[in-house]
């Protein structure tokens, strides 16, 4: 929804003032908490692949070069709020448990817009396996060619240990 400046929205609470404010705060955080940005990694880092750290989290590995050029760095960042929802990777709040039931995991970059792609076989609750993916958002490289998501909480991973 756009709002111009000429535009007045009202919003009726039931509730008194002071759970008002504190429902309207909640509302204007969960809204910037949930902000998302095109990742920007794939277009400086090569070897983009899926992996898993030492206690099971899923993470976004990559060769990423220093700002020098001279110099690649293997970085990795957690893949944190992604989860199975009836056979289809959906993003939400916490850590991610997709990984508890969906198989064949691949990040794959999009060639027409350069998205980045979190792609699995996931179980419907029938048992049906579905193939589906997701865009992974707020992933960067900074300048000395670490991986950041820019969602709190997600860049402290262990390292990895395998890839899938």
């Amino acid at each position: 929804m756009t709002v111009s400046s000429r535009t007045t929205v009202s919003v009726y609470l039931p509730f008194p003032s002071a759970w008002r404010r504190v429902a309207l705060a909640f509302a204007v955080s969960a809204a910037i908490t949930f902000a998302q940005e095109p990742s920007t990694f794939q277009k400086v880092c090569t070897n983009i692949r899926y992996g898993v750290d030492a206690v099971g989290t899923p993470v976004v590995m990559a060769s990423c070069p220093k700002s020098d050029r001279k110099a690649q760095v293997e970085s990795y960042v957690a893949l944190r709020g992604f989860h199975n929802k009836e056979g289809r990777l959906s993003a939400g709040p916490g850590a991610s448990t997709f990984q508890r039931t969906c198989t064949g995991m691949k990040l794959e970059v999009r060639k027409d817009d350069g998205a980045v792609l979190l792609w699995a076989s996931c179980p419907k609750t029938s048992g049906e396996q579905v193939e589906t993916s997701i865009v992974v958002w707020d992933v960067h490289a900074d300048s000395s060619g670490q991986l950041h998501h820019r969602v709190p909480g997600n860049d402290k991973v262990t390292p990895p240990v395998k890839r899938l």
